[in-house]
């Protein structure tokens, strides 16, 4: 892992609050203004484009990551719970 840049890891979970976020209902789990914030920091620390953002937001986005809850079901809400538990630890 090169110490300059976020890992792929941290990335894919991101990413994944952001494409959360597009999601119905999880406005009422992730806290306020995480979104948004996270979607600045991806972008403004060049950890990825513009256009993965907007992507990201997509109802597409969307669709794919609950296509793929079907191997593991729970696992794409997951991100957002575990955002939840933690920004209240904090």
């Amino acid at each position: 892992m090169r110490r300059d840049v976020p890992s792929r890891t941290a990335q894919k979970v991101a990413l994944n609050i952001v494409t959360l976020g597009s999601k119905k209902g999880m406005d009422k789990i992730i806290p306020p203004g995480i979104v948004d914030a996270t979607a600045k920091l991806l972008v403004e620390s060049g950890a990825v484009g513009s256009k993965a953002v907007r992507f990201s937001r997509s109802r597409i986005a969307v669709g794919i990551c609950l296509a793929f809850d079907w191997m593991m079901p729970g696992q794409f809400e997951a991100f957002g719970y575990r955002k939840a538990f933690c920004e209240r630890q904090v």
